[in-house]
């Protein structure tokens, strides 16, 4: 049975709690209810939210439910916001520089269009070629068909298809690190794991944080 909520055991007979989703600890760990004559001697009678109860019946009161949960403090410290990775940070430099490109290409190709429509309505005028109503709206024609212009030459020059390859290649180096038996629960992780040299993690093997931090060095003598 799995545990709804943070609880002290007052009744119970044989009971023992499956913790690894907690602790990592494998064992199975005795739970003996609290009363009057053994409080002294500090005995285990907390079951913890969302582990399990693998033998024994009894009876509990619940002391914490949701967030105020062990389980549930857990999962709000690790509700944190993401830092980009590297390889993100450089694509959406890219991105920009890509785009910042298009936009001066379009402004060249709006500013050489309009410029080349006018000297083109000089020369016509000069010549005696003007007329005003079928000109003028030509001419309001073309200067549409010039922005246009353009407006596609930014919406091309915007990568639309990188985020798409680089989650392709995520997912390549995934399954690839799967069969090394690394299990990669976040596509960008592998990003992080590709260009680690030294992983330092707990007895479980689990990286629970993408910060990893040497507090002590021990060498011979």
């Amino acid at each position: 049975m799995r545990i709804p909520a943070d609880s002290v055991l007052i009744e119970g007979i044989d009971i023992s709690c499956d913790e690894s989703a907690m602790t990592g600890e494998p064992e199975h760990m005795e739970k003996t209810h609290v009363t009057e004559a053994n409080y002294e001697s500090n005995p285990d009678c907390f079951l913890l939210g969302k582990t399990l109860i693998v033998n024994g019946m009894g009876t509990a009161i619940i002391c914490c439910v949701g967030t105020n949960t062990r389980s549930g403090m857990a999962e709000e410290k690790l509700n944190t916001e993401e830092d980009e990775t590297p390889l993100q940070q450089k694509l959406g430099g890219i991105a920009n520089q890509l785009g910042k490109l298009g936009v001066y290409c379009a402004l060249i190709a709006i500013i050489a269009g309009i410029g080349n429509l006018v000297i083109r309505r000089l020369v016509d005028k000069t010549l005696g070629w003007f007329e005003d109503e079928w000109q003028s709206k030509k001419t309001t024609d073309e200067i549409i068909k010039i922005v246009i212009t353009g407006i596609t030459v930014i919406v091309i020059a915007v990568p639309e298809g990188l985020p798409l390859a680089v989650t392709l290649s995520f997912a390549f180096s995934v399954m690839k690190m799967k069969k090394e038996n690394n299990l990669v629960r976040k596509l960008q992780s592998s990003e992080t794991m590709g260009g680690a040299n030294e992983i330092c993690s707990d007895k479980t093997g689990t990286l629970t944080k993408n910060q990893m931090t040497v507090k002590e060095f021990y060498t011979l003598g």
